[in-house]
């Protein structure tokens, strides 16, 4: 059902001049009598009038999409009286609240504090002149103003304060860039001395245990003559007869800790070294990905019984830095680990090609605690982490961000509270000349 009220457009009049903006006036009063004459001396200064006959229709019409920012309200009507209108509206959580102007009988100092203490700005009593209520709303033309201006003012200073605040949230992830960059060269120095330290009787054993493999195959002929002519006998502190077959495993778990070891070793040299590389290196992202698992072994392990990789076949070389990809990689590990609150809980890792955007991509999933959706869009802000009773600071898929975007590529999320998350990392495939 359509509303009552209705607009009166503005004619032109001697007051116009007076008042800097044309308003669009609500006037509310159940006496016709009253209606036309505000509506006269309105018309006649210039406004556009908005005329309702009860209270009800009033406050449907302040409450429509752009009401009336000024109203003139008979405190006496039936349904919903003036005062029930200021009281409503001042209840409501309107981020634009309209200038009330109560028009009442009462002239107590009891019943005008009563009007403005429901919410109403002014008062007229009745009998008013055209000079009164023209003056009143010029005061009320100022307050709007003025809380026009001030609201204008606070978005001004709310946008100064953001850039504010982002560009001090650049300045200072540039700084733990810096500061990261100072750690990694210095650990770099640091790991290469002890690289050197671990690869040199690492180096002795890669070289002399194969000697004495061989050795002690020369010997086991002998041994097995004895054990057969002479019956089990004691062999390094063991029976023979146990050792014979445990020996060789022995042997093998022993070469493949050695390698284990010079891997670990050449990885962490890899990963921390100073990095002045282009990124117009030629990669295989399989080969990256396992490098990282062999750096995550440890921490994977600690954190589930459940853990996959599948990778790709004949996978697209891509063009980049080998380092900053480990970084990321090693990241969205890390990150998956935390994630999970007990071992059972999956970790999945998947390369792949998606040939119709020619992109080369890394996916890790978690059967973790999930992020809320309200938190998804802002895990690559700097500084935003929530882990931080844990020690997060925020930067990680900051930086790591950084770095995909720096190779051409997207990092995107998908996460369900409760189920786990998903992370995927899309680079360009290298063309082929």
């Amino acid at each position: 059902m359509e509303p009552d009220w209705q607009a009166v457009p503005p004619t032109e009049g001697t007051f116009h001049s007076m008042f800097q903006v044309i308003m669009k006036i609500l006037i509310a009063d159940d006496d016709q009598t009253t209606r036309r004459i505000l509506l006269a001396v309105l018309k006649k200064a210039g406004f556009e009038v908005v005329i309702c006959c009860d209270g009800c229709e009033a406050l449907q019409a302040l409450q429509s999409e752009g009401p009336p920012m000024l109203a003139i309200l008979d405190w006496m009507m039936p349904g919903m009286d003036g005062v029930d209108i200021c009281r409503t509206l001042r209840t409501s959580e309107a981020a634009v609240q309209p200038y009330l102007i109560l028009l009442t009988c009462k002239g107590f100092q009891e019943d005008v504090v009563s009007g403005l203490e429901s919410g109403a700005d002014d008062y007229i009593v009745k009998p008013f002149s055209a000079d009164e209520l023209l003056a009143r709303i010029k005061v009320g033309q100022r307050v709007l103003g003025l809380q026009s201006a001030l609201a204008a003012r606070v978005e001004e200073l709310t946008k100064s304060n953001q850039s504010l605040a982002e560009a001090q949230a650049i300045a200072q992830l540039g700084q733990q860039q810096l500061l990261q960059a100072e750690k990694m060269a210095a650990l770099g120095f640091l790991l290469a001395g002890i690289a050197h330290e671990i690869n040199n009787p690492n180096g002795l054993i890669l070289l002399n245990f194969p000697v004495l493999m061989e050795a002690f195959r020369d010997a086991e002929p002998i041994l097995e003559k004895h054990y057969h002519d002479h019956g089990d006998f004691s062999f390094a502190g063991l029976p023979y007869s146990k050792m014979r077959e445990e020996l060789p495993e022995m042997f093998d778990d022993l070469l493949e800790s050695a390698r284990r070891i010079k891997r670990i070793v050449d990885d962490l040299k890899n990963f921390t070294r100073r990095d002045d590389a282009s990124f117009e290196e030629t990669l295989d992202l399989n080969e990256l990905v396992q490098t990282s698992l062999r750096l995550m072994g440890t921490m994977l392990r600690d954190s589930t019984e459940n853990f996959s990789a599948q990778y790709a076949d004949a996978l697209p070389k891509i063009k980049g830095n080998g380092q900053r990809i480990e970084q990321v990689v090693v990241n969205l590990l890390m990150n998956a680990c935390q994630a999970l609150e007990d071992k059972s809980q999956r970790i999945t890792v998947q390369t792949s090609f998606d040939e119709q955007k020619g992109m080369v991509e890394f996916l890790v999933k978690d059967e973790g605690v999930g992020i809320l959706p309200e938190h998804v869009l802002h895990l690559t802000s700097p500084f935003f982490t929530t882990k931080r009773e844990k020690g997060g600071t925020g930067l990680g898929l900051s930086l790591s961000e950084r770095i995909v975007t720096g190779h051409g590529g997207t990092l995107t999320f998908a996460s369900e509270q409760g189920k786990g998350t998903t992370v995927r990392v899309a680079l360009p495939a290298q063309k082929e000349r």
